[in-house]
């Protein structure tokens, strides 16, 4: 289609076609003179004639190209033609120039905005109707009156032309969307149905594997997007992995029954499935190669850990542990191909058994026995008895010596549970450990290492108050008796709180004593922001200033009468008790030691200083006097001394013996330079205190 128009000149611009009369015509009408009179005339008139058609062609000319420029120019965007008024050579020109560069330009103009709008419009072809329809609408009012019918008709025909191309090009593009979403829902269920299929196969489920098969193949028939040859080669790839997941599947099932039946498995492939793609065999038997190398691999690693369990295991059996783990361990050694490591832990199950049952006898008894057996192999018995039975004595010996209590517990014994806070179930504890005692002929201490690890952590985090109290009922439950060997594991860790400990169990007003111990003691850790306050302010600047008051307050020879791991804590806390006076008396910011202050805290943590045979010592108890000491010394039995290691009579120490304060009240004995010893190789320790609170010396 074209919107150009065809340009046309008036008559009256077109040259004279007239034609010319020569002299000779003229003359024969006229004679010779009117002839040569019009001949003359005529020539001249023809001569004007002619200057003025040369005058107007050149007006036309120049009339058309200017009309023919505003014309492009106006159809170029659709605009409004503005035709020269009037009738003349000019106008008429410049006018059928106008019309015909704009119909060429505006051709042009359409074109282009049809092409532009239908790529915009493509999905949307009614949108591209409104915008034609109103651009059309705009154009046709922009022409001259004679041409509007024309322009409207061709552009109609135009835009219905457009309009029914993107109509069919959009009916074709959701068509085919539509096949693309159901052929892809076809192929997200066919992928569905083939992970199922697969699965179902591999699991050996046959009937499952059947029903996702024909899914997967109704999928592949409705399938548009494929050509039937393509259909082919994947009903075809399908198939031959479906083969492939049953026997990969058959393969998961062997491997579960050992390495030698898949191994064999795998060795058998070929020949169990002729009717397969040889190709396909051989790849088959690669993919359960690698997983084979796998499971080899996993062997290995679990011989190597089970060896090291077994050596583990023969190693505790040997020595009382049970038997249980090796047979264990043999189940396993035989399941993993290992019979030699098998037949080794069951050969030793029956050693194991003699070992637990010679692990829970009584030490004396596990001795004398390992002794029998010795003997035994002397004489040409088994000697594997007695091997046995030294391994287990020596095991038993340092277990019990270790940690004796925790050593029972994990034989499967029941062991009285520990409250902290009840001091009936600590004294319950100390039955125990006296009968553990009793029967194996060695010192048990009532606590294990996981109890003591507890009861350092509680005095650790508690307040001063939460320490006393602990204090008090580790008093209360353990007694006399069992109280020192507790505070000595306290002591290991924390020598002043021991100290305090020995303070509150000599009752009377030990109680008090023990928590301005503890109270001085968290004084003396804190800080205040600025680090020049806190509880460091009731001290002296200087520790070290202390020192001159102890040897005034304790002279060398009552400290030479401390045990030397302890002096330091008792230095301490007399110190803290020091503290503690000084916050109750509001002395804040001493610049030297408060002596009335300082006698005080030495008589309350030490007792005072007596003598006995010359050498001084600290009291048992505060207000204990000299003649209290020559009591108590006087009064010493026999029974007081029955677990001493060598026969030592009371005699012996009321004219050669010394005491070292071990804790307040608490003392070694020394004679002649040496420490008395108990049978188990300890400092024999004398509980001075306690007698002293018998015989009620001293301040209550």
């Amino acid at each position: 289609m074209s919107l150009r128009g065809r340009t046309t000149f008036p008559s009256s611009l077109a040259r004279s076609t007239r034609p010319r009369r020569s002299l000779a015509s003229a003359g024969a009408a006229g004679g010779t003179g009117a002839a040569l009179a019009e001949f003359l005339s005529q020539t001249a008139g023809d001569m004007i004639q002619d200057a003025q058609t040369a005058d107007a062609e050149q007006v036309a000319i120049q009339a058309r190209q200017e009309g023919a420029a505003a014309g492009v120019k106006a159809g170029a965007d659709g605009g409004v033609i503005a035709l020269a008024p009037g009738d003349t050579v000019r106008a008429k020109a410049f006018n059928d120039a106008m019309v015909g560069g704009y119909t060429a330009s505006l051709d042009v103009y359409t074109h282009a905005k049809a092409t532009e709008w239908k790529a915009q419009y493509a999905d949307n072809p009614d949108g591209f109707k409104d915008q034609w329809a109103a651009l059309s609408a705009g154009l046709v009012r922009n022409q001259p009156a004679e041409l509007q019918p024309e322009v409207q008709a061709q552009l109609l025909k135009r835009g219905a032309l457009m309009h029914s191309d993107l109509v069919a090009a959009k009916a074709t593009k959701d068509l085919r969307l539509a096949e693309d979403r159901a052929n892809g829902d076809m192929l997200s269920a066919m992928l569905n149905a083939d992970g199922q299929s697969e699965q179902a196969w591999r699991s050996g489920n046959a009937t499952a594997a059947a029903g996702h098969d024909a899914t997967w193949a109704d999928y592949l028939t409705r399938r548009t997007d494929l050509h039937e040859t393509q259909k082919v080669q994947l009903a075809d790839g399908f198939r031959r992995n479906r083969a492939r997941a049953a026997v990969l599947g058959e393969f998961d099932r062997v491997k579960a029954k050992g390495l030698d039946a898949a191994e064999a498995f795998v060795r058998r492939l070929p020949a169990a499935h002729k009717d397969q793609d040889p190709d396909d065999l051989t790849r088959w038997q690669a993919e359960m190669e690698r997983g084979l190398s796998d499971l080899k691999e996993q062997r290995r690693e679990a011989l190597s850990a089970l060896h090291d369990q077994a050596a583990d295991a023969l190693f505790r059996a040997e020595r009382g542990y049970g038997a249980q783990p090796l047979v264990d361990l043999a189940n396993k050694a035989r399941t993993l191909g290992d019979d030699r490591l098998a037949a080794r832990l069951s050969q030793t199950v029956r050693a194991a058994d003699l070992a637990v049952d010679l692990a829970h006898m009584p030490l004396p008894a596990l001795a004398a026995k390992a002794q029998d057996y010795e003997q035994t192999a002397k004489a040409g018995g088994d000697p594997r008895r007695a091997e046995i039975a030294r391994s287990v004595l020596a095991e038993q010996s340092k277990a019990l010596a270790t940690d004796a209590i925790g050593h029972t517990r994990r034989q499967g014994f029941a062991v009285p549970a520990i409250d902290w806070s009840n001091p009936d179930s600590l004294a319950e504890r100390t039955r125990f450990a006296d009968r553990l005692s009793g029967i194996h002929k060695i010192p048990v201490s009532a606590l294990d290492k996981a109890e003591l690890a507890d009861l350092h952590a509680r005095l650790d985090a508690g307040s001063p108050d939460d320490k006393a109290r602990l204090l008090g009922s580790l008093a209360k439950g353990f007694g006399t008796r069992r109280l020192p060997e507790v505070l000595d594991a306290i002591g290991a860790k924390d020598n002043e709180t021991a100290q305090a400990g020995a303070i509150a169990a000599r009752g009377g007003n030990g109680g008090q004593v023990a928590r301005d111990i503890l109270f001085g003691q968290a004084l003396r850790k804190s800080l205040s922001s600025d680090k020049a306050g806190g509880g460091r302010q009731y001290l002296p600047p200087k520790d070290e200033a202390f020192r001159l008051f102890f040897e005034t307050a304790l002279p060398p020879a009552a400290l030479a009468a401390m045990a030397p791991e302890d002096q330091a804590g008792i230095q301490q806390a007399v110190i803290s008790s020091y503290a503690a006076k000084s916050h109750a008396a509001g002395k804040a910011h001493q610049v030297a030691v408060d002596p009335v202050l300082f006698r005080a805290a030495v008589t309350d943590v030490t007792g005072g200083v007596v003598a006995w045979n010359g050498k001084s010592f600290p009291a048992p108890r505060p207000g204990v006097t000299q003649a209290d000491i020559t009591k108590l010394v006087d009064g010493l039995t026999d029974n007081d001394f029955l677990m001493a290691q060598d026969k030592v009579t009371p005699a012996q120490v009321r004219h050669h013996g010394r005491f070292v304060m071990k804790e307040p009240g608490r003392y070694f004995v020394e004679i002649g330079g040496a420490f008395v010893h108990d049978k188990f190789g300890r400092p024999l320790e004398l509980d001075l205190g306690f007698k002293a609170r018998l015989n009620r010396m001293g301040a209550d």
